[in-house]
């Protein structure tokens, strides 16, 4: 798996990093940039949703069986 994935996968699902029933994405793109790309502004709240998104789709085919080709 893709470990910067992983880690803002796993931000999104840690209750300091959500708003009532809504992940707060700019603080995980914060994170994530400083955590993978030396704090320079590569991802952005809508790049981190939309990697989250295919990030959790991708483990549910992996878990369902499928493959990732």
């Amino acid at each position: 798996t893709d470990p910067e994935m992983s880690f803002a996968e796993n931000l999104a699902s840690d209750p300091a990093y959500q708003i009532a029933p809504r992940i707060k994405m700019e603080l995980i793109a914060q994170r994530v940039n400083m955590e993978y790309h030396s704090g320079q502004p590569v991802r952005n709240a809508i790049s981190i949703r939309a990697a989250i998104q295919r990030y959790r789709r991708q483990l549910a085919e992996v878990n369902d069986g499928g493959s990732l080709d």
